[in-house]
């Protein structure tokens, strides 16, 4: 396997995430190997940090971190733990926009009745939100 040349961004759970010298988004496990992000799993662990220290970790990177799949993953997952993590992040700022159909769905069928009830919440907020800003 070829050595790739990479900038690490973030660390969560034993994983660090960061950039090949062409932008493109990679994992290492924390023992030096390192390999192309094309599964998401490995980042659930992410959720368990604050989205604020996310964000200002993340600021400034030349590529868009895969929060939104990330999320999207995390809120389809089944697991209650994964689904709080991701509405964590959500009511602590990350953009909810892309998510609506998502939120949705959970707040309908979510694992538990605090997720479903979270999941609600933000939909309903967000649509609020969407329909003042139309109105005027």
């Amino acid at each position: 396997m070829d050595e790739i040349d990479w900038q690490p961004v973030l660390q969560a759970g034993g994983r660090v995430l960061g950039l090949d010298c062409q932008g493109r988004w990679v994992l290492g496990d924390g023992w030096g190997r390192v390999q192309p992000l094309d599964w998401l799993v490995p980042l659930l662990p992410m959720l368990e940090l604050h989205y604020a220290e996310v964000e200002r970790a993340t600021a400034g990177v030349p590529a868009d971190p895969p929060w939104e799949e990330l999320l999207r993953l995390a809120l389809t997952s089944g697991s209650d733990y994964w689904s709080a993590r991701a509405l964590d992040w959500l009511e602590g700022g990350h953009p909810v926009s892309a998510l609506l159909g998502v939120l949705d769905e959970v707040g309908r069928t979510g694992a538990t009745q605090r997720i479903r009830h979270r999941a609600r919440r933000l939909w309903k907020d967000a649509n609020q939100g969407l329909e003042s800003s139309s109105a005027e």
